[in-house]
């Protein structure tokens, strides 16, 4: 066993969905699509940040003539949207850290009664 956090990366899925097209019924510009999906879990395997998915979206233009070109500005592509992912994993990561540790300084206050005024007299 292994007394670490542990984030889990369960699904990374990438598609190509065209969303204009030519004259002759051949893709111009598609839309890039990445999701992943992860879960950040304690040592005991409970949950800090349950299962959730973040999916990303861009388009590209292809020219179906010259289909190299396309495809190495597709792999940039992949490549800017990967270090997204990571930001928008870390930025998720880092708002549950903080929810925390807001509610943890918080907790204490809350527990603690409030002074009481004595008005009895001997």
């Amino acid at each position: 066993t292994t007394d670490a956090t542990v984030l889990d990366l369960m699904a990374e899925q990438w598609g190509d969905r065209p969303i204009s097209l030519d004259e002759l019924g051949r893709a111009q510009e598609y839309s890039l699509r990445y999701a992943v999906t992860f879960e950040l879990r304690r040592p005991d395997g409970t949950a800090i940040v349950p299962r959730q998915t973040i999916e990303l979206a861009r388009d590209y233009v292809s020219n179906p003539v010259q289909a190299i070109g396309t495809e190495g500005e597709r792999e940039i592509l992949q490549g800017e949207m990967r270090r997204e992912m990571v930001a928008s994993v870390l930025r998720r990561l880092d708002a549950v850290a903080r929810h925390a540790t807001a509610a943890a300084a918080a907790a204490p206050a809350e527990l603690t009664p409030p002074p009481t005024s004595d008005t009895t007299t001997p």
